[in-house]
Parts: structure tokens; sequence; C-alpha cells
């Protein structure tokens, strides 16, 4: 009788013990995502796109290879209404993207 209770209090802690490693893990993962989520991914929207609140003529179109000599004049990038990532445009496949930057 002794014996089978001490098979059955192991394999009780070897089961525990796993099941509370992985649920430990899943609730870190869960938890570290909440209090740093990954940033927006950036929002793919036509060249004519324009943002409530945001005059037209305050907006410029950057090409992706230019957006960092912009960010240090200054510049900052439109998030999208919605989705908060910053807004761009591809006008052809083949062409490069240009990002949606708000004038200083």
């Amino acid at each position: 009788m002794k014996i089978v209770l001490a098979y059955l209090l192991g394999a009780a802690t070897v089961f525990l013990t796993g099941f509370g490693r992985a649920a430990g893990s899943d609730a870190w993962a869960w938890l570290k995502k909440k209090l740093n989520p990954p940033p927006p991914q950036p929002e793919l929207v036509p060249m004519n796109f324009t943002v409530p609140g945001i005059a037209p003529t305050s907006c410029v179109w950057v090409p992706d290879h230019e957006v960092v000599d912009h960010l240090a004049r200054g510049f900052t990038h439109v998030l999208h209404p919605e989705k908060r990532g910053p807004c761009y445009a591809r006008p052809s496949r083949d062409e490069v993207a240009y990002f949606l930057m708000k004038r200083p």
C-alpha cells in the first residue's frame, strides 16, 4: 500500500512540476507582452490618404531611405488613426516605400 501511494505521489509531482512550469512560462510570456508590447507595424495606405485632424498641406511623402534624415530635422511619422502604426505607400511593386510624415 505504501509503495502504491509513493508511486501516485511521485507521478503527481512529476505531472504538476511539468504543468506548473509550462503554465508559468505562458503566464510570463503574456505578462511580458502586456508590459512591453511590440511597436505597431507600418500600415499600407493609398497615396491620397488623409488623416482626420491633420491638414494635408502639413504632410509630405518621404522615401524610406530619407526617413532618418527627416526625423533628425524634426519631422514625425503620421500614425494610422485606427492601427497606430506609421503610414506608408508603395506606388508600384518595384518602387521604394514612401512614408507619410508631418512637417515640424
